[in-house]
């Protein structure tokens, strides 16, 4: 599992997760995630979800507080 550090120097994960990790993270729960996710009109493959694109649902959502690890 790769791991980068930031000026924080709290290591961040790049690793993809599923629906249900990202909405645990943002405390929210996962039709709550998927119920916003529909309303901005964003479609969110099935199965785990790739950095860029969570960084993409972070962005979209206003969650900037979520968006400390680089997608790249």
């Amino acid at each position: 599992m790769k791991k980068t550090y930031h000026s924080n120097d709290r290591p961040q994960e790049k690793k993809a997760k599923s629906k249900k990790e990202i909405a645990e993270a943002m405390g929210i729960g996962i039709s709550t995630l998927q119920r916003r996710l529909r309303n901005i009109g964003m479609a969110v493959p099935r199965g785990l979800i790739f950095p860029e694109m969570q960084l993409e649902i972070y962005e979209r959502l206003g969650w900037r507080e979520m968006m400390r690890f680089d997608a790249k």
